[in-house]
Order: C-alpha cells, then structure tokens, then sequence
C-alpha cells in the first residue's frame, strides 16, 4: 500500500478498497480489526519470531529465586526484595537498569545479581550479637509475563517451564488480544497480586502501556536480541499530572476540533460520532477534521479551535500532548472534561482521592470491555455509561454533566 503502519489498527481496507483491490493482506499484526468488520476479505499473517527460550528462562530463574526455603535474619527477606536492595550496583543502560549481562546467564552471574550464597541465605545487614536466624517456608516470586505478539509463543512456552518452579506466575489477557499481547494503548489490569512483571520486547512502548494500567508493578523487561533483563520505571506521577492539567484547561472549551485518524482503522467513526453528540448537547462549536497523521503543526494551522479530541492513537496525547498549543485530549479524557466520566483521580461523588496519582489510567483503547470512550471494533452498538469507575464496563445511561474538578 505504501503507507506506514505503526500496527493493526493501521489496517487499510478503505485504501485497498478504493484502489480497486479485492483481497488486503496485512503482514505482521494480530488481528485487531475483525475480518467481517473490514469492507474487502482480509487475511492476516502472524509473524512468531523464535528466541532463545531456554535463554530467557535461565534469567527469570537467576533474578527471581524460587528456593522453597530461605534464612530470615531478623525480618523475612523474599527474593524480589533482595533484588531490589542490589539495583544500585547495578550496571546503567539505556533503557533501564541491566540486572545481568548475556554471557553471564549460564555460567556466573554477575556480583550485583541477586543470588543465594553457599549456604542458601540471601547477604542482608545483620547488627553484631544478633539472635541466629530461623527458617521459613518461603513462597516464591508471583510473576506476570507478557510481552508483544511476535514473542506469543515463546512467552507460553516459558511458562510452562517455569510452572513448577513458579505456580503462581500468569500470562495476562485482554480481550480481544491474545493472551500476554499488549499494545501501546491496550493493556491488562492484573487483578491477581505479583510481585514483579517481565516483559519480553525488543523497545519500551508497549511496555509502558501496561506500566500505565498497572502503576505500582515492578516492571523488568528481557530484550530477546540483547539478551538482557532492565528493571524498567515510568514517571506515572508526571503523566498524570499533565493530563489532567490538559484535561481541566479543555473543560472551559467553547470551540472543540474532533479529530477522526484516517491511518487504516486508527480511528473509529462511531467514537467520533458519540464524541461530536456530546460535544453538540453541550453546545460547544464542533469542527471535524481528518488526518492520517495528527501533529502538532497541522493542528496549529487551525486557529480558531479552543480544545482537540483526537480519535486516532491515545499515545499521542499521553506521550507529547505537552507538545501541541492547545489541550488535545483522548476520547477518555475528553468524557472526563464533559463531566460525563470521573477522572482517575475522582471517586462516583467526584471527591479527590489520596492515591491518585498513582491511580491507574485506563490502556483500553481496543479492549472488547473497555469503556464507552474507546474505539474497539469488538463490540455492538454504542451503548452509554453510568459514572461508576474510570475503567467500568459500558452500561448505564449518562448522568448529567458536571464540572471538572480544580487542581489542588
């Protein structure tokens, strides 16, 4: 087709219809926008690239020890814990923190990794005259793998290596995704306590994406080419705090632009058309505009337009929304500037609460049962939402809108 395609929201059928085509073939996606949703028959071809599994395995046993017993030295000292005394030793990369270099996994490992000593204790700091210790059963690390598609495969075979070593460790899902795939603006809650997640991605998008949705996780992420396990951080506070600056800027808005994103199926027209409904009941001046690409250039040219919606990629505003002159929200955020949806930081009453800058955002773009706001190909008919929770399922009707809360 000869355009670029960031993943499998970008699938193209309009384009492939109008050229005349009568068959699209996507290479390299999962299959995010059903088959009897696009206008043309469509056939996707999954790509599975094969890693060193046993590579990978070997780490997570190395970083996230699973002994059935442990020496307590005046407090239980679990093996994620030791992991997180010796990061500051640890050698700096780019992308985070390495935890143990490639050649080191099947021979020594290196001196800041977390490992048992010779008689099974993990090195604590123990005041002089203290009591012996004594031993406990210890249970070992609870585990969240996941990863992106390419790397379906051997993220399933890892767990069943690691079953019996780890009974508690599970691959997330989130519908319509397969099991473990995350995408950068779709992504699992986990429900289950977990001590740690390992990622397995050759970047960081996608994994932030599930970092976002799950905000107080340890998060590691094993680069399958570079063969090395980084402890991974994300500045959720930061975030936060610019969306929501963003969102309450918007909130006074009389002019909205509606963005509608024309790269492949980005942008859902039936999001677009709740969002102008809304925007109309309000009163609010509507300009609808198409782009394939949304910049912050193109949408300067627009002057006259007070706050953007953008029904193309969340990332977008979440990632260098502080880029663009003017508020440009997602379809979430622009319900929460309407009063229509509580913010993450609200309760039902639209009380502030302690914990919200760590609350999670919803990543549930594409997610079969996530909220009204999103532009999943999945579900039936537009059906409106009570305000319940940020990231509670569609159902109800709509209360009446109310304003935004003020930054405190």
């Amino acid at each position: 087709m000869g355009d670029v395609t960031y993943g499998a929201c970008c699938i193209d059928d309009f384009s492939a219809a109008a050229l005349g085509a009568d068959f699209l073939v996507h290479y390299g996606h999962s299959c995010l926008v059903p088959v009897d949703v696009t206008s043309i028959p469509c056939l996707y071809i999954f790509v599975d690239i094969q890693i060193d599994v046993d590579h990978l395995v070997e780490t997570i046993r190395l970083n996230f020890p699973a002994q059935q017993h442990v020496q307590c030295q005046l407090r239980q000292t679990t093996a994620h814990e030791a992991v997180q005394q010796q990061l500051q030793q640890v050698q700096l990369h780019v992308s985070g923190r390495s935890l143990m270099p490639a050649e080191q996994v099947a021979s020594a490992p290196p001196a800041a990794a977390a490992v048992p000593t010779q008689q099974g204790t993990y090195p604590t700091n123990v005041p002089a005259g203290a009591e012996a210790s004594i031993q406990q059963q210890h249970q070992p690390p609870r585990l969240i793998l996941a990863g992106t598609i390419q790397f379906s495969s051997a993220i399933q075979l890892a767990k069943q290596r690691l079953a019996a070593e780890y009974p508690s460790l599970a691959i997330p899902k989130c519908r319509p995704l397969s099991p473990g795939e995350v995408l950068g603006c779709t992504a699992p809650v986990i429900q289950q306590d977990a001590d740690a997640l390992v990622f397995v991605a050759d970047g960081r998008f996608h994994l932030e994406a599930i970092m976002i949705a799950n905000p107080t996780l340890s998060a590691y992420r094993y680069d399958p080419y570079s063969r090395k396990l980084t402890i991974e951080t994300y500045d959720q506070e930061g975030m936060r705090v610019a969306r929501r600056k963003a969102i309450q800027a918007a909130a006074a808005a009389k002019h909205w632009g509606v963005v509608l994103g024309t790269l492949g199926r980005q942008g859902n027209p039936r999001t677009m058309q709740l969002l102008q409904q809304h925007l109309q009941d309000r009163g609010a001046a509507v300009t609808t505009v198409l782009l394939s690409e949304v910049t912050p250039l193109k949408l300067a040219a627009i002057g006259h337009i007070d706050a953007w919606v953008q029904v193309a990629c969340p990332r977008l505003s979440i990632d260098w929304g502080e880029g663009f002159n003017k508020p440009t929200l997602t379809p979430y955020e622009a319900m929460i500037a309407l009063g229509l949806v509580p913010g993450w930081w609200e309760d039902i009453e639209g009380v502030n609460r302690v914990q919200a800058r760590t609350d999670p955002y919803p990543m549930d773009y594409y997610a079969k049962e996530g909220g009204v706001w999103n532009s999943s190909y999945h579900k039936g008919p537009v059906s409106t939402r009570s305000k319940q929770s940020a990231g509670a399922p569609a159902g109800a009707a709509i209360s009446t809108p109310r304003k935004a809360v003020a930054v405190q």
